[in-house]
């Protein structure tokens, strides 16, 4: 794994960035904001492609 080519959604930047990861959570670099794996879009995306079981939901925080 090669963490320069990893990034994150923020919610706040609207865009993929690089993060910082904490035990917990990761935040954004340029704002300080928790980020996720994927965008609401990509994530929904990704869910279309699972197979139809018990898939989390994204979690909000």
């Amino acid at each position: 794994m090669n963490y320069d080519d990893e990034y994150k959604w923020c919610p706040e930047c609207k865009s993929y960035v690089k993060y910082l990861q904490s035990y917990e959570k990761s935040y954004c670099i340029d704002c300080g904001t928790s980020v996720f794996l994927f965008s609401k879009e990509d994530w929904e995306k990704f869910r279309e492609n699972l197979p139809r079981s018990d898939y989390p939901e994204r979690l909000e925080s």
